[in-house]
């Protein structure tokens, strides 16, 4: 059945998904076409090939969203120097609050998870488990500690199995496009709601200054023994830390650093708040730190502690985080990415138009072309007011993530499909042009997405006036 749609209707659908929808529902990569988890390792593929990657179901109420997660990524994961441990299908919820409250006392930020990527992988803090000396006085810095043990996603798998990492998921990163050529995507939630960024975002706080390094606040102190704390206590003989060396040097421990306030541009929990493209009215943020070189820089993703009030109910084993019964589900009708442009017989896959876009031309309709034969296109249109946010890059791939999906229903943009090809690999898409005088002069731009069993590729831009 061919799927056909009236542009005008366009506004009216998006706005009926406003209303339940935005970016802490819509960020989470959901699991759409069955990907499991992958490895480099054949003894860490045999157990993650068969778990289910990244997030399984997200369902939301007005006052919470919930994120159903193995903890296993869809990008390739392990091996893990001198860790023994493997990853476990965590498949469990966590609940986010939708309008977080700042803390009046600030909750510290304990062992374990402290907050979710969008693909369901946890975070922890910087801390590792262990002290000097077992006394509770110089926490190690896991991400220095622990560091040789990290794959190439820098995470790895705690004893029970669950995977997570203490700093910025790399892959995660590059798969989200997060290059710094743009502001950074939301890439998760920390469990007192307030959502985490990448490193880069607007240079200021009202979103009008070029995108640029979020800076830390955090600084290592100028010290050679271990003998006080980052807020001047000073310690009895037996507190004592090691003193800095070749072995201990600085950095190896949580309290080597100190914060500075005004020192860079986030506070004590490493975040600010700013407008930012998925919340123009502003909202309050974490930041996944990094210095000048492009290295994790402390503390990394939140502070010590938590800017607003922890949801207890994403501690321990979570029971407390299912989505009561009359929780809604969200549902994207296509989420897919992949590179490449040229259709299966080695012609670009391509959407042209076959008339002109008029006012109550029942007539008008769009042509797909040269993709796989029985496969499927889905055509992506674009009002004059945000254009197509899903941009092509240098291999012609579309960067159709779901933390651009809030975007989309922002800039009047919707997917329509699946349009089924027939044996050439072609299809037509009806489009009745409603006789509303509104619609003239309308511009829209309109893209289409290939697939069959996975990505194919994308069509080059058409834009479309209404005459």
């Amino acid at each position: 059945m061919r799927t056909v749609i009236a542009l005008s209707c366009l506004a009216l659908s998006l706005a009926v998904q406003a209303q339940t929808v935005d970016a802490r529902v819509n960020s989470f990569r959901l699991n759409l076409h069955g990907l499991k988890g992958a490895s480099p390792s054949a003894t860490i593929q045999a157990i993650v090939g068969v778990i289910n990657a990244d997030v399984q179901q997200v369902r939301h109420t007005t006052t919470h969203v919930y994120a159903q997660c193995t903890g296993v990524p869809s990008y390739p994961i392990g091996p893990w120097a001198a860790n023994p441990n493997v990853p476990a299908n965590a498949l469990r919820w966590y609940r986010l609050p939708r309008v977080p409250v700042q803390a009046t006392v600030p909750a510290a930020t304990g062992l374990g998870s402290i907050g979710v990527l969008v693909n369901g992988v946890t975070v922890f803090n910087a801390k590792d488990a262990f002290s000097y000396n077992n006394q509770g006085v110089w926490f190690r810095n896991a991400v220095i500690v622990e560091g040789p043990s990290f794959d190439s996603a820098l995470g790895h798998p705690a004893p029970m199995g669950q995977y997570h990492n203490h700093q910025r998921a790399a892959a995660l990163a590059l798969q989200l496009n997060d290059n710094g050529d743009h502001h950074s995507p939301i890439l998760g939630f920390a469990f007192d709601g307030y959502p985490i960024y990448g490193p880069h975002a607007y240079g200021n706080l009202t979103g009008t200054a070029a995108v640029r390094r979020m800076v830390s606040s955090y600084r290592l102190r100028n010290i050679t023994t271990r003998t006080t704390l980052p807020n001047g206590t000073v310690l009895l003989p037996m507190q004592y830390g090691p003193p800095v060396s070749t072995t201990y040097p600085l950095g190896t421990f949580l309290e080597d650093f100190e914060y500075v306030l005004g020192l860079g541009d986030l506070d004590a929990f490493n975040g600010r708040f700013a407008v930012t493209p998925e919340f123009p009215a502003g909202t309050f943020a974490y930041y996944m730190t990094v210095d000048a070189n492009g290295n994790n820089a402390y503390p990394y993703i939140v502070g010590p502690n938590y800017r607003g009030v922890l949801d207890t109910a994403n501690l321990g084993t979570g029971t407390a985080a299912t989505p009561p019964v009359n929780a809604l589900t969200w549902n994207p009708t296509v989420v897919a990415t992949g590179v490449g442009c040229l259709g299966p017989g080695g012609s670009n896959v391509a959407l042209v138009a076959n008339s002109a876009a008029t006012v109550g031309n029942t007539g008008f309709g769009l042509n797909l072309m040269n993709g796989p034969a029985g496969g499927s296109g889905y055509v992506f249109l674009g009002t004059a007011l945000g254009r197509l946010p899903a941009t092509l890059g240098g291999n012609c791939q579309l960067f159709l993530e779901l933390n651009n999906m809030i975007g989309f229903v922002a800039a009047g943009v919707s997917p329509i499909g699946p349009i089924p090809l027939d044996a050439s690999g072609s299809a037509t898409l009806p489009v009745p042009i409603a006789n509303n005088p509104s619609l003239v002069n309308m511009l829209v731009d309109v893209q289409a997405l290939f697939e069959s069993t996975g990505y194919i590729g994308t069509s080059g831009a058409v834009t479309l006036r209404i005459l």
